[in-house]
């Protein structure tokens, strides 16, 4: 049986940035869906997840996105499957972010956009 990763509200990702709730954002689209639409994170496409982790710190706080959530739950529970236990979903991805903020992206990223 197949555990369902732990996942995130747009409202509630919204509310850590408020309140200054460390996390890394970390998209896992593939690059042209990048360049249509982001929110600043970390672009690692679903197919590199496992290849990338090394370069992962397991005490961060992740939160992983797609488009509408189906592939960011896979990442993330790959990724709670090798140790990253603050890792969460964003629910209903993108989409879901855009519905309730618009194209809004209240932060900054302070790394590059792909690792």
């Amino acid at each position: 049986m197949t555990q369902h990763p732990e996942t995130i509200s747009p409202e509630t990702l919204m509310s850590w940035h408020q309140t200054q709730h460390p996390f890394v954002l970390i998209d896992v689209r593939e690059p042209d869906e990048y360049q249509q639409a982001n929110l600043k994170g970390r672009l690692i496409p679903l197919a590199s997840v496992e290849t990338q982790l090394p370069k992962l710190d397991t005490d961060t706080t992740y939160v992983i996105h797609c488009k509408k959530g189906i592939r960011s739950d896979t990442a993330t529970a790959l990724m709670r499957a090798k140790g990253f236990e603050k890792t969460y979903s964003l629910e209903g991805g993108i989409e879901a972010w855009q519905t309730t903020y618009g194209d809004t992206c209240p932060w900054t990223t302070h790394t590059p956009p792909t690792l």
